[in-house]
């Protein structure tokens, strides 16, 4: 019982402190699930976006499947429609810059997907990425006004 009280009183502080607007929250000892608990909890509260850099492909796609089951099961749909379509994983080329061959088209649809979605979303989302999708270069917010 006093476990549940100390976890208890560990997450009403977490949601004060975001809540009072701290511009540093430190956690500590999230495992597995728990962390995709508390990321919905705090993207829910701040209503801004989140972008999370993780470091391979597997564990992106088992975090963004917790946010998904999570985010159904602790946000109401009545508060900001389907909650699941502001949470992204943006994938990377899974080509590498030398080579003679061009992204699969699903993954560059995706990511073109992703990034309109970005630009005129007004809910605050939650995006996935990977180191190597970072730094892959993106295409000017400008370019597909210019072309039309």
């Amino acid at each position: 019982m006093k476990i549940e009280e100390e976890n208890e009183l560990t997450i009403k502080n977490l949601i004060d402190s975001i809540k009072a607007g701290a511009s540093k929250i430190s956690i500590k000892g999230l495992s597995g699930s728990s962390k995709a608990f508390v990321l919905i909890l705090i993207n829910h509260l701040l209503k801004k976006p989140l972008f999370l850099i993780t470091p391979s492909n597997q564990s992106a796609e088992a975090l963004y499947n917790d946010l998904i089951f999570f985010s159904k099961k602790l946000i109401s749909s009545n508060s900001a429609g389907d909650i699941t379509e502001n949470i992204f994983y943006f994938p990377q080329w899974e080509v590498t810059p030398y080579e003679s061959l061009s992204p699969f088209i699903e993954i560059s649809s995706k990511r073109l997907l992703i990034l309109d979605k970005l630009l005129n979303k007004e809910e605050a989302p939650i995006v996935l990425i990977t180191p190597e999708s970072l730094l892959q270069r993106f295409m000017d917010r400008e370019f597909p006004r210019k072309i039309c």
